[in-house]
């Protein structure tokens, strides 16, 4: 029975924490690779959004929600048939953005959904996020994935630290989320507690950016900045391990219940 599979509960409770958490079958390695060869998953992100935003339609939204699902990441890809509830809904959503008739997700509500998470689960501290880590790791994205991510935030001649919407897509906001588990279970500079980060780690991002902007402008490569993104680091993480063994103890539909109360948070 369901009940009794520790990895499936597992795995769902990273839907939990992330909404659409996926990795390719190989979870521990950070790279798109396939029949193809290797593919790079932001530039796959823009490809899909570039077909969608020419035609807002379920067929063309689905195409970017698969490409977010197949992007990458730390943690074990979640049951299919939990994927597909996630995914639906993201599609419907989204399609209701587009059109108008629903508003975007908004940063606060995703730090929300972040941290009540991390308390229910009795997550480390350094698992909590912030607005401002929040808003760096989404300015990140924009610049690798621009036409995916950058509507909504990026305007011409923006500089770091000036003033953006903090309304994204629900996809936009699904990666965003996923993206941001990544950081905190692979990379050390985000296995702090968020307070800790703003002070200590802010200025740095910030002038990251700045920096891929400047080389983006003067017609450089980033590709090399976006590969050390993704890069694993192999040691076991704590966050990893407290999210394996809170999924032990989760009941399934408890883990249902978990998923419809984060798309709840984030008005979905």
């Amino acid at each position: 029975m369901i009940h009794h599979q520790p990895g499936l509960r597992a795995a769902t409770i990273c839907v939990c924490l992330i909404i659409c958490s996926v990795t390719p079958k190989v979870g521990a390695q950070m790279t798109s690779q396939g029949k193809r060869g290797w593919v790079n998953p932001y530039k796959e992100l823009d490809e899909a959004a570039r077909l969608a935003n020419s035609s807002v339609d379920d067929v063309s939204l689905r195409g970017v929600a698969d490409a977010v699902f197949r992007f990458p990441r730390a943690l074990p890809r979640a049951p299919e048939a939990i994927e597909n509830v996630i995914k639906d809904r993201l599609v419907r959503a989204e399609i209701a953005y587009r059109n108008g008739t629903q508003p975007g997700v908004l940063e606060r509500d995703i730090v929300a959904l972040f941290n009540s998470i991390g308390d229910k689960l009795g997550l480390p501290s350094y698992s909590k996020t912030s607005s401002q880590q929040v808003r760096v790791l989404r300015m990140q994205l924009a610049l690798s994935s621009p036409l995916f991510m950058a509507p909504g935030l990026i305007r011409g001649n923006m500089k770091v630290g000036e003033s953006v919407s903090e309304s994204m897509s629900p996809l936009q906001a699904a990666h965003l989320i996923s993206s941001l588990v990544d950081q905190k279970i692979i990379n050390p500079e985000y296995q702090v507690e968020p307070a800790e980060w703003d002070k200590s780690h802010l200025p740095a991002a910030m002038a990251k950016i700045q920096q891929i902007q400047q080389m983006q402008a003067s017609g450089q490569s980033g590709s090399k900045s976006q590969k050390t993104e993704v890069r694993v680091f192999r040691r076991k993480r704590d966050l990893y391990e407290s999210l394996i063994q809170a999924g032990s103890s989760l009941g399934f539909f408890e883990a249902l219940d978990l998923i419809d109360q984060a798309f709840t948070t984030l008005k979905i």
